[in-house]
């Protein structure tokens, strides 16, 4: 079979999106003033939300019908959970400041 080479008939540029465009540089000011970008899952067990941290269950979290693993029950309705666990997973970790490339 014989596929034709053939352009497109108009061309376009991409474009970053505005929103992407703010986050990339208020990423690079919060990094400058030394704080530390920690990214997480956005689903997590019922009792991180709610036994570990001593609370009731949030009455607004979303719960998955079938999770493959329970780790990933219901959608997180706060941050804390998923810092303090990766605090835990880290605290061997030593914190290295780079004070020279701002100063």
């Amino acid at each position: 079979m014989n596929v034709k080479d053939v352009l497109p008939p108009s061309q376009t540029f991409g474009v970053q999106q505005p929103l992407n465009k703010f986050s990339d540089l208020m990423r690079l000011e919060l990094a400058a003033a030394g704080y530390k970008e920690c990214l997480n899952f956005s689903l997590c067990s019922r009792d991180e939300i709610s036994t570990m941290l001593n609370r009731p269950m949030d009455k607004n979290a979303v719960h998955i019908a079938n999770p493959k693993t329970q780790d990933f029950q219901v959608g997180r309705t706060t941050l804390i959970p998923g810092l303090l666990k990766t605090i835990t997973s880290n605290k061997s970790n030593k914190v290295q400041l780079q004070y020279g490339s701002f100063f």
